[in-house]
Parts: C-alpha cells; structure tokens; sequence
C-alpha cells in the first residue's frame, strides 16, 4: 500500500474514533514500526491548528484521537432530547443540528450518542 493511501486509511480509522494498536497497524500495512511513528508524526502535524489531538498510549501501544474544547456528552443529551421533543425546527433541521452536535463531542463519546440515537429511533 502507497503510503498516503495508508495515512489516509489510518487518519479515518482514527477519526472514526478507534483506537489502532501499532501491532495491527504494522501487521496490516505490512511495514516497520517505525514507518508507523512516520505515519502518526505526519498525521499529528495534520492536526495542528484543529480541535483534534492525536495520542499514544506507550502502555497499551495504541494511538487515538481526542477533541479539544467540546461540549459535554451529558450537555449535548440533554439538548438532543430537547430537540426531538419540541416541534420547532422540521425534520431536517433537526438532523443537521443533532448533527452538529454529535460533531462538537468527543470522539470516543459520539459512538454513545450515534446509539442513543439509534435507540430513540427504533422506540418510535
């Protein structure tokens, strides 16, 4: 695999919100460790100037992604539910904002609100 189509593959896996181990990424790739830390340095300074931080977990030898300056995931519950019970906006408003807000949480925290969503959904 060419090694922007490989930062590129990584960079949405981690933006997806996964946590990619370096073993797996190496195995994957079929390339060095150090080709992986290559990859990571190139995507971390990608991420300057954004909201996003990349971290290396040395212990468990696992990159992700965080969001800086975010909304609580309790803050953005309480808003969402707000907005599925008012009859305010119409349907698509409403989807753009909860969309919205699902992007103004943390990473690992909008798999919990995509099922929350999911949830509500089938309930109806």
């Amino acid at each position: 695999m060419k090694s922007n189509n490989r930062i590129m593959k990584t960079f949405v896996s981690l933006m997806r919100g996964e946590r990619l181990k370096l073993s797996m990424l190496t195995r994957e790739s079929n390339v060095s460790e150090r080709t992986i830390k290559r990859d990571m340095s190139a995507i971390n300074q990608a991420l300057e100037n954004t909201p996003y931080v990349l971290h290396h977990d040395t212990a468990a030898e696992e990159y992700f992604l965080s969001r800086v300056n975010t909304i609580p995931f309790n803050k953005v519950v309480i808003v969402r539910n707000l907005l599925l019970e008012s009859n305010y906006f119409n349907d698509n408003e409403t989807k753009e904002i909860i969309g919205e807000l699902t992007n103004s949480i943390d990473i690992s925290e909008r798999k919990k609100l995509i099922e929350l969503l999911k949830d509500n959904k089938s309930m109806h």
